[in-house]
């Protein structure tokens, strides 16, 4: 599951160089909750990794 602690986690792993390594993990979930998403505005730069990880996900679903 990705919540909120995550979304915190990914703030660190872009400040710490590890946004990739943690990018990872989100993609070995077999589900992707985005509740509450926009509660904090994301900036410039984390609009698209969302997208691409949203993309991603839905490129690899068995539906599509």
């Amino acid at each position: 599951m990705f919540d909120n602690v995550h979304a915190g986690a990914l703030r660190v792993a872009k400040v710490k160089g590890t946004l990739e390594t943690e990018l990872e993990k989100i993609e070995r979930c077999q589900l992707f909750i985005l509740d509450d998403l926009f509660l904090i505005p994301l900036d410039v730069k984390e609009r698209p990794v969302l997208l691409e990880t949203i993309e991603d996900r839905h490129d690899e679903s068995p539906s599509s």
